[in-house]
This record gives C-alpha cells, structure tokens and sequence, in this order.
C-alpha cells in the first residue's frame, strides 16, 4: 500500500503587509505553516508516497510556496547522495527513511473557506489540482466561497476536492447521533451534492490538539461511513480519508491516506479505493486515539 498526506501547510499563509516582521511572527508562532526547507526534509524522511500542499489563498497571502518545496527536495537529496559517497555508507545507517525525490508525487492544492447558509463559521475544503499549475495564475479569492462559486473553480481547476475537518463546530455538549447534529445535518446535505470526492475523517492536528475531544473525529467518522453507504446506493462513490493538516513540521504524515501500490492517488480516491490511517502516534496520544482503533489503520 501507498501513503499520501494531502493537507500540509507551507508558511505562505503570512499576511503581506507584516512580511517585514516575519522572523518575529514565527518567534511568536503566528506564521500559518512549515518552511519549505523543513517540508522538504520531513517528506524525505516520512512514510509517504504522496503528499499536497493546500495553502490558503486569498488576498493577504503570498503565493503558494509550492515551487520552493520541490526545489528543497532536489537540493536535500543531492546532499544526501553527497553524503553517502564521501562517507561511503549506506542509506539506513544515515537515516532509516531517506527517498529520493522521484520516490515521492508532490502536488500542488489550496484550501479555501465555504459558506453555509446555516453556520455560522462556515467550511473548509481542499482541492488537490489534478494538472500542474503555475501559482501565479491561480485566482486570488477570498477566502469564504458559495457552494455555487466552489463548484465553477473546481471546473477550471479539475483535482480531488474534499470537505476537511467537518465536525469541528460540533458543539461538545452534544451527545446524540451526530448524523442528526446541526452540523451533521449540513455535512450530510453538502457531501448530498456530489460536489466532494472525499471526506476527512482523520485530522492531525484535531487529534494532537488537548483541546479537541476525541468524540468529534469518532463524529466524523460515523458521518462518513452513513453517508458513504447512503451515496453507494444512489451509484456515487465518497473516499474517508485521513491527513495531517500539518502546520509543524513534526505533524507531517501522522494521518494519511492508505491507497494501493497500483493505482494514483486521483484514481483511488475517485473510485473509493483508500483507507484512512494513523502512523506512529506519539506515546503521549495513544490513549486519546484508543478509541478509534476499531475504525482506522
């Protein structure tokens, strides 16, 4: 099986008109996202197969650092190579998950906000382009779409579009069926269009936030499994995915997306062929995560 991780931030995402104070936003941890050097380093060194940068995208950002990513690969794994023949050492005794860049399919994506007529703050939703795409000429949008204009990008921009994150707003008090929550009812009429190709059920940084019950991934969870069997039905195909939605370097890759070893990552999501996965939790996330243990890899 393959693994792919299509929710990463790069630290592009850092308002234009504060650039000059850059180095003091990420002292104080305001920069949205992972440097590029460091993205490329830990994709060299991770389990992954594939991976997507969905940056944010509107009017107060930078362009995508995507390009910069993929050049910080080629130059690490030249200096990886280098370093193997001056020590004449093999790969494992450097480091146990060195690829070569070949090894990994970078693409490139955005996440942008929708509205909802009933919530209040609306959805996230990433869309990993399918063709290359110079960044430059990607829209500038705000960032909170209608589910009409979502729709007429996803056209222009053909890819994999998923909702992310959808049980966030859960309220914590809510201890019912989640399908019949306030916001289960909208995750269901949304996934209902046939705009998505895809939920997240797996969200890293829900998972390593102390803050984010346990109970809302476990929502997400059963959202998706009822409407994945409700859409079947109807001949539609919805993938339950997992992603890191990493803005740390060290989130990288610890929820991904399972799909097989024959197939792309567009194709096997497109045809429901994908499992959502955890990797080498941290010991200290083992007993939150114990209860998802019956539903992911």
């Amino acid at each position: 099986m393959q693994a792919a991780d299509l929710h990463i931030h790069s630290d592009s995402y850092c308002d234009v008109r504060t650039r000059k104070n850059y180095d003091k936003k990420i002292n104080a941890r305001e920069v949205h996202g992972i440097h590029p050097q460091n993205i490329a380093r830990a994709l060299l060194e991770s389990n992954l197969n594939c991976a997507g940068l969905t940056d944010h995208r509107n009017k107060h950002s930078e362009l995508p650092r995507w390009g910069e990513v993929e050049e910080a690969m080629a130059k690490l794994q030249e200096h990886y190579a280098a370093t193997l023949a001056l020590a004449n050492h093999s790969a494992h005794q450097i480091s146990p998950h060195i690829k070569k860049t070949s090894d990994i399919q970078l693409l490139r994506g955005v996440e942008l906000r929708l509205k909802h007529d009933d919530s209040k703050k609306g959805f996230h939703v990433g869309h990993v382009f399918e063709g290359p795409l110079d960044p430059r000429d990607l829209p500038v949008r705000e960032r909170t779409l209608g589910l009409k204009e979502l729709l007429e990008f996803i056209r222009a921009y053909p890819g994999i579009t998923t909702l992310n994150h959808p049980m966030l707003t859960l309220s914590p008090e809510y201890r019912g069926d989640p399908v019949r929550s306030h916001t289960g009812k909208i995750v269901c009429e949304l996934l209902e269009t046939g705009v998505f190709d895809a939920l997240e059920v797996l969200n890293g940084e829900m998972l390593t936030d102390p803050k984010i019950e346990i109970e809302k991934t476990l929502a997400a969870i059963q959202v998706g499994l009822v409407m994945q069997r409700q859409l079947a039905r109807h001949g539609k195909i919805l993938s339950l995915t997992g992603t890191s939605d990493a803005h740390e370097t060290d989130s990288i890759g610890l929820c991904a997306t399972l799909y097989p070893d024959d197939m792309d990552i567009f194709t096997a999501v497109r045809t429901g062929n994908v499992s959502p996965a955890i990797f080498n939790p941290p010991r200290w996330l083992e007993q939150k995560i114990e209860p998802l243990q019956k539903w992911v890899f």
